[in-house]
């Protein structure tokens, strides 16, 4: 792939940041989800309901409901952040 000079040092010049972001927001994610088969191993009995995107998901453990939000923060803070890079890009390329 050849990506010109200018560009390459953009890209190197964030990555680390991008990742470091990345990876807590992976960290963040796992948690809750490694919380929430825990919570569904102890058989735990707390009714809960979710709302996402004007859909209710109700379920009858608690440990459900945190596992989904694990997922759910890991897919859309994962796209927002390749929705960034894909702007910061367009941006770097045509400052106008």
């Amino acid at each position: 792939m050849n990506v010109p000079r200018q560009d390459r040092k953009f890209i190197e010049r964030y990555t680390p940041y991008l990742i470091g972001l990345f990876a807590m927001i992976l960290l963040a994610s796992l948690v809750m989800m490694v919380a929430g088969i825990v919570l569904v191993a102890l058989d735990d009995e707390g009714p809960s309901e979710l709302t996402l995107f004007e859909q209710s998901i109700k379920t009858g453990s608690v440990g459900v409901a945190c596992v989904v939000g694990g997922g759910v923060l890991l897919v859309t803070s994962f796209l927002a952040l390749l929705k960034t890079i894909n702007m910061a890009i367009a941006q770097h390329k045509d400052p106008h």
